[in-house]
């Protein structure tokens, strides 16, 4: 996910840790938003602003169209989707319309 925000211009950075630790240790660097994402939910949190994102279809969909732009086009292309959650199946549906 770094790699991503950090192509499109986001100053991104992956925590050394997982779970709570993780969590702690975004707020100990600062982090304006933290994005989390497990089988069942992806969320943003905002914690200046106290928001709450929870959209798995819109971040599928994102980091599908982001892949296609990364690689130059995707048609023709084999693509693995590791995960079948709400953000893998969101992923795979626009998936097929670029591939």
């Amino acid at each position: 996910m770094e790699d991503i925000l950090t192509h499109i211009g986001f100053n991104a950075f992956l925590t050394q840790n997982t779970d709570a630790s993780g969590v702690a240790e975004a707020f100990e660097n600062s982090a304006d938003i933290l994005m989390m994402a497990d089988d069942r939910r992806f969320v943003a949190l905002a914690p200046k602003s106290c928001h709450v994102i929870d959209n798995a279809v819109a971040t599928g969909k994102g980091f599908a169209a982001e892949l296609d732009l990364m690689a130059g086009g995707l048609r023709g292309n084999k693509v693995l989707i590791i995960g079948c959650g709400p953000v893998g199946q969101s992923a795979a549906e626009a998936l097929i319309e670029f591939v």
